[in-house]
């Protein structure tokens, strides 16, 4: 609750000052950067006590999207603030690395904001504050589909798994290692989210009160439901008959 908390108050500061500043959006949807990177950046967390960052090179799988920075925008309520700004997703650290160069050895991150949303490689990323038993527990959403009654988010995470060293002569060494999972979630106009299963038959049934036309659906179109493009197919139909 304290970084709900915080993100009110960042919210409700930064709308404040732009408003005492007289900053207007531009015809190219831009606002001043040097007003808005006040409360948008914020320090990077490094979470590389996790692991030994010196062996980094030896680690399987990665921490990042795309290790590399890549040219991103950032917006705040839907309008351009700052295009050309160099990003990276940290996904097992879960936000959102900037440099001001592409050398420098500088980074800051984006602050954990509802109001802020990035466009990275074609893509776009949200910050959702989620509630579970009164525990916030915000983090980065892809956005799939969007205007929608419901929508489609994609939630990618990335776990540590430690070198596991052999036992015996007969076994080898494990390496450590990075694994990437990915979660779908149907969000809607509420606020609600929910879960949903990789199972065919779990999926049918969690899009109740039209369990069955989504299952006609799906068999009539041949569709298969471990990919991106066909859950959102789905969920839009499913839209188009609530």
């Amino acid at each position: 609750m304290k970084q709900l908390f915080f993100i009110i108050i960042l919210s409700l500061s930064y709308s404040t000052i732009l408003c005492q500043a007289g900053q207007t959006v531009t015809g190219n949807g831009e606002t001043s950067w040097s007003i808005h990177r006040q409360f948008i950046l914020v320090p990077s967390v490094s979470k590389e006590s996790t692991y030994d960052s010196a062996s980094l090179r030896d680690i399987k799988g990665s921490p990042y999207q795309n290790e590399n920075f890549q040219t991103g925008a950032i917006y705040y309520d839907g309008k351009l603030i700052q295009d050309n700004v160099l990003l990276r997703y940290n996904i097992f650290a879960d936000q959102f690395e900037m440099k001001e160069e592409l050398y420098s050895e500088n980074m800051t991150a984006i602050a954990y904001d509802p109001s802020i949303s990035l466009k990275l490689e074609g893509q776009t990323y949200v910050y959702l504050p989620i509630l579970e038993q009164e525990i916030e527990k915000g983090s980065y959403y892809k956005v799939v589909t969007k205007n929608l009654s419901y929508n489609l988010y994609k939630k990618t995470s990335v776990t540590y798994a430690p070198k596991v060293f052999a036992t015996t002569s007969f076994k080898k060494n494990v390496p450590a290692s990075f694994n990437q999972t990915e979660t779908y979630f149907l969000r809607s106009k509420d606020g609600s989210f929910t879960e949903l299963p990789t199972n065919k038959n779990k999926l049918v049934k969690a899009l109740s009160p039209k369990s069955n036309e989504i299952k006609k659906f799906i068999k009539t179109n041949n569709i298969k439901i471990d990919d991106e493009k066909s859950l959102a197919r789905i969920i839009r139909y499913y839209e188009s008959i609530m």
